[in-house]
């Protein structure tokens, strides 16, 4: 039986330079919290070479962890033309984050006493 070993490193990084990279082929995958208004995250969702990640239990982080809520992205929100992202795709943001239209917040914010106060975040 062939054993596989899978080698991860974690880099924390600006998120244009961890866009950079990511294009770049220097890294294969990055997460970061950023609004969906930011210049980077529309960068990389337009980008074909950019597949973004669909978070399967979104609804069990956001049972788990009360600071976070669902967001879906609907196919083609990145590009029209190409269809891009391919699907539907379903991630977390935390509470307060604003759901693609300018300015129109799900919830309030949260403050960074509560964000303390949740625990570790497991994947």
């Amino acid at each position: 039986m062939m054993s596989i070993r899978m080698w991860a490193s974690c880099f924390a990084l600006p998120p244009e330079e961890a866009a950079d990279k990511l294009l770049a082929g220097d890294i294969d995958a990055m997460a970061m919290l950023a609004s969906w208004d930011a210049p980077v995250v529309q960068q990389l969702v337009a980008d074909e070479r950019v597949e973004l990640l669909n978070l399967a239990r979104a609804d069990a982080y956001v049972a788990l962890y009360p600071f976070l809520s669902k967001a879906t992205v609907p196919r083609g929100v990145g590009d029209l033309r190409r269809g891009s992202p391919a699907g539907r795709r379903h991630l977390v943001r935390i509470q307060g984050e604003p759901s693609g239209a300018q300015g129109s917040p799900l919830r309030d914010p949260i403050s960074s006493a509560e964000l303390r106060g949740a625990g570790p975040l497991r994947v």
